[in-house]
């Protein structure tokens, strides 16, 4: 098991594993995930967004709002190296 896999494996037992996805479009300080289907309004906000794969790996930010019409996720501070539609993202 990669370093990866336990992280995921850890995360989901603790119940603090929210979405493993790659985003549909970004910028700087927001990123729009398709997979995302949450009925409340910054139910994303306050956890942790980390890039495990791809362009801007090993970047942590904090999410500081969601907005469900769109499946946006805002984050400080915004990405020094903004990822890629092909990088991998966990929240």
């Amino acid at each position: 098991m990669d370093r990866i896999a336990v992280i995921k494996a850890i995360s989901r037992n603790l119940g603090d594993l929210v979405l493993d996805a790659k985003p549909a479009s970004l910028t700087a300080s927001t990123a729009d995930f398709t997979k995302l289907i949450h009925p409340i309004s910054n139910q994303l906000q306050g956890h942790d967004s980390y890039i495990y794969g791809g362009a801007g790996v090993g970047q942590e930010q904090f999410v500081t709002a969601f907005d469900p019409s769109n499946n946006r996720v805002t984050v400080e501070p915004a990405f020094g190296s903004v990822p890629s539609v092909n990088s991998d993202f966990l929240f």
